[in-house]
């Protein structure tokens, strides 16, 4: 397994783009392009991979609109490993 991490959603897409991961898990809120940004170019490419959104919110206008557009699922950044 692989692990590549981004500060950006930006730098996000480039990582993406230049590794060909097949799962990312991706913030909400980043700098630069926010994570349904991301998610939108993801989703736009030949073979995108799985996204999980992750966030600090529980569910909102933001994750309904992540799984609409084709997320697999979300996390809250506070849930429990297990």
């Amino acid at each position: 397994m692989r692990v590549v991490a981004s500060d950006s959603g930006v730098d996000a897409v480039a990582v993406v783009t230049e590794h060909w991961l097949d799962v990312v898990l991706l913030d909400i809120q980043m700098p630069d392009l926010d994570g349904l940004g991301v998610l939108r170019q993801l989703k736009a490419l030949a073979n995108p991979p799985a996204v999980v959104m992750l966030t600090s919110f529980g569910p909102n206008e933001y994750i309904h609109r992540a799984l609409a557009g084709g997320a697999a699922d979300y996390r809250l950044k506070d849930a429990d490993p297990e």
